[in-house]
């Protein structure tokens, strides 16, 4: 495992010790070097999450709930990633198992419902106090999942953005962990490219990824790199990210070459729907990077591809899963084509 302490800033690059963001208010990535190990070496451990545990973050107290090895459905040429088969019923529980892992203190975190479920769920079994920030029109199905696990639920005005500020907050003047989609959540979600590389047996041509604050396709890319480094891999996908139409700035940073812009989220993806996405410069990097692209997916499109989805292929997803599979409607398909379908349907029964 990587003891990891400090962080670069994505614009200014320059050297911190905080994990959340650079003075400049950029974000910040982990600064670390891929370890030396094999094919072999990998597979010796069990499949999951933490077979990968030499490129993740150093823990003394690994708090899991058995999190990863999820499915990978295989189509012809595309691979559908089921994250909805992890512990809470998304990708999140990846980057929860790596921050919750490393608090020792009461945690707070903004969520639009998924990451909140997954961090209430972790704390839970780290046995810590938990506070999730959300905004109001957070779907129920959500905000009934994260009373189970029993954490604190304060709700904000306004969007995503607002419940990001208010967390930030509580963290400081309550001295509490402030968990969220930040560089130790990114560490921890990059397995999903692991896993996709270890399933297929070579990296894939492509990978088509929802993208809110971007913290998961940055992610996917540090996996990438990380693997390559190591030299378990040779060829680097393309990347594909995919936002929805009423919530697209950094989509349409990435086309206009212009700087993200922040928005009013006006769409059924909630959990995509982050104006001011805190990954975002990152996602953008990740996309130039892999010589990728962005996309955007109206709310008629994400319906329309999550019925298909479900009755073509058997595999449904709550809005914001499914953007992969619609914009891979839009693509010519060429090679192999990993799909990340982040969330479970259960998560929004509202929108089918």
């Amino acid at each position: 495992m990587n003891n990891i302490t400090t962080f670069e800033c994505a614009a200014c690059k320059q050297k911190t010790t905080t994990q959340y963001k650079c003075s400049c208010s950029s974000p910040v990535s982990a600064v670390h070097r891929a370890p030396k190990t094999s094919w072999q070496t990998l597979r010796a451990k069990k499949f999951g999450h933490w077979r990968y545990s030499d490129f993740l973050p150093e823990v003394l107290r690994k708090i899991t709930l058995d999190e990863g090895h999820t499915p990978l459905v295989q189509q012809g040429n595309l691979f559908f990633k089921l994250e909805s088969c992890n512990p809470t019923g998304s990708f999140k529980d990846r980057g929860s198992t790596v921050e919750i892992s490393l608090a020792n203190k009461s945690v707070v975190c903004a969520s639009t419902g998924n990451m909140g479920a997954s961090v209430a769920a972790y704390c839970a079994k780290a046995k810590l106090d938990c506070t999730i920030v959300l905004p109001k029109n957070t779907p129920e199905q959500k905000v009934r999942q994260i009373k189970i696990f029993g954490a604190a639920i304060e709700k904000v005005e306004g969007h995503y953005t607002h419940a990001v500020e208010h967390a930030a907050k509580s963290a400081h003047h309550k001295n509490m962990r402030l968990a969220g989609d930040y560089a130790l959540r990114r560490e921890g979600e990059k397995t999903i490219v692991f896993e996709i590389i270890d399933q297929i047996n070579c990296a894939p041509d492509r990978i088509i990824c929802p993208m809110g604050n971007g913290t998961l396709i940055s992610a996917i890319w540090q996996g990438v790199l990380d693997f390559k480094t190591a030299g378990l891999i040779k060829k680097l996908p393309q990347l594909v990210g995919v936002q929805a139409a009423g919530c697209s700035p950094i989509a349409d940073a990435f086309h206009n070459q212009m700087p993200i812009k922040a928005v009013n989220p006006k769409t059924i993806a909630s959990a995509v729907a982050c104006g001011n996405p805190l990954d975002g410069l990152l996602a953008i990097h990740s996309l130039a990077q892999s010589k990728g692209t962005a996309m955007k997916i109206s709310d008629k499109e994400l319906l329309s591809a999550r019925r298909k989805l479900a009755r073509e292929y058997g595999i449904d997803g709550e809005p914001s899963a499914v953007l992969s599979f619609a914009a891979c409607q839009k693509i010519k398909q060429k090679g192999k084509t990993a799909l990340i379908v982040t969330g479970s349907g259960l998560k929004d029964l509202k929108h089918i």
